[in-house]
């Protein structure tokens, strides 16, 4: 039997497009409930879904009146008056829209962060702008750096995706590596598609966490 669950929904509000009047471009929904957590890009006749855990599924639309429906035979997504209805592996999601303003993952999208990391024990948060700089939030916001960062380089073992400092770039030395594969934030039990690491040089504390990319 289907279970239903209601997601917790960020980042833009699909009441045009379930209303099927045409969206003057894409719009991008996330969805976020245990144990689902994925991005719907919404195109032109198709959806793509995107998947914390690595899945990439795009859907057809096979209904455009009052309510929009994408489906490919197994999976099936329904929008209507602002309200997404999920069918996937034999479980039903529920889902409201709300303004895409007020996520803060939007907020830091649009203003051209690349890839935002957060973690626990102690709180702490990083935005990178790739090739450019990263802002560290650490200790709970007590402690705040900002310094200029290499653009982004392979790990050796090929998987990692890795972020330095050095002498070059300012006073701060530090290696931020992101790893690909679920990661689950340990207070919020939310699922990112990558796990972080950052490390400072001259502290033995290791800050851990899990991330996305925005851009």
């Amino acid at each position: 039997m289907a279970r239903f669950a209601v997601l917790g929904l960020f980042l833009v509000w699909l009441g045009s497009t379930a209303a099927g009047s045409e969206a003057s471009a894409p719009a991008t929904v996330r969805f976020v409930a245990d144990p689902v957590d994925f991005t719907a890009a919404f195109g032109d006749g198709s959806v793509r879904l995107l998947f914390a855990d690595g899945r990439d599924i795009t859907l057809p639309q096979v209904s455009a009146r009052a309510v929009v429906r994408y489906s490919d035979g197994e999976t099936q997504l329904t929008v209507a008056g602002g309200v997404a209805r999920l069918e996937f592996n034999g479980l039903v999601y529920l889902a409201q829209a709300q303004d895409r303003a007020v996520d803060p993952w939007e907020r830091a999208r649009r203003a051209g962060v690349g890839f935002r990391a957060i973690g626990q024990e102690p709180g702490w948060m990083a935005d990178i702008w790739d090739g450019e700089r990263i802002e560290l939030l650490l200790d709970y916001g007590d402690t705040r750096i900002t310094t200029p960062i290499s653009s982004a380089e392979h790990g050796q073992d090929g998987q990692a995706i890795v972020y330095r400092t050095n002498e070059d770039y300012g006073a701060v030395q530090l290696t931020v590596t992101i790893t690909p594969g679920a990661c689950f934030d340990s207070m919020s039990g939310e699922a990112f598609p990558a796990s972080v690491v950052v490390q400072i040089a001259g502290s033995p504390r290791k800050y851990t966490g899990c991330g996305r990319w925005l851009q």
